[in-house]
């Protein structure tokens, strides 16, 4: 089972590769064969086909912030949407802090796949489950009158589009520069200000920082330690 698990990753792994430098037309099973050594029919009985394979690379590498964001989401303490939404978009954006073997497959995803008409793999991926996370955690907000009524699933695909917007301009003005934690923080608080402006009901948004406050854990250095800043949002505060 164990050898299996390794054999899989090692595929996804060179396929990944290819796809990174490459692109969708290079993505071809006779090719990925002879680049891991086995057979075409042993990826046909495990990827069927090549949408099928590069969804998994996404799900793997390119989305997997995403599915630890959504995990966020989940976690059963009770708090606000201010720190539920924080969490969720610190995580999303720790994508910019990966190696540049996951940062070259999201860039040849936003070069590629739209072009090609292929957007449903990046739901198929798990696109679909953050947003619809996202909406019922929305949603919830709204009957706590933490928000304004509106439709949630509007509204979770505004902030959605914020947070990918973000990671995308990062990812193609910087190159490969380093991205801070302290950078993160700041540009997940910035997003989330900048949706809650329209998304808060009239009396949230009263008061110098208003009736949701998200106070300040994190100290602005380069060299903090990643695990200690996230576990920071983790708590029931």
């Amino acid at each position: 089972m164990e050898s299996e698990k390794r054999d899989r990753e090692h595929v996804l792994r060179e396929a990944g590769r290819i796809f990174c430098l490459a692109g969708y037309d290079a993505l071809y099973f006779n090719r990925l064969a002879c680049d891991v050594r086995c057979a075409q029919a042993t990826l046909y009985h495990d990827f069927r086909d090549r949408k099928t394979l590069l969804t998994e690379i996404l799900r793997t590498y390119g989305y997997r912030h995403f599915h630890k964001a959504t995990s966020v989401l989940l976690k059963p303490d009770v708090c606000t949407i201010k720190r539920r939404l924080m969490r969720f978009a610190v995580q999303a954006l720790m994508i910019l802090r990966e190696e540049e073997f996951v940062l070259g497959i999201f860039r040849r995803t936003l070069s590629d796949l739209r072009s090609r008409g292929l957007t449903e793999l990046l739901y198929a991926a798990g696109l679909r489950q953050v947003q619809e996370m996202l909406t019922d955690v929305i949603d919830t907000a709204m009957q706590r009158r933490e928000i304004r009524f509106a439709d949630p699933a509007l509204l979770a695909c505004q902030y959605f589009s914020l947070i990918n917007n973000i990671i995308e301009i990062n990812l193609l003005l910087n190159g490969n520069r380093h991205i801070s934690l302290c950078l993160i923080r700041t540009l997940a608080r910035d997003s989330l200000d900048l949706f809650l402006h329209g998304a808060q009901t009239v009396n949230s948004k009263k008061g110098s920082r208003g009736a949701i406050v998200l106070h300040d854990f994190f100290i602005c250095s380069d060299r903090a330690d990643p695990e200690a800043f996230l576990s920071s949002f983790s708590g029931n505060k």
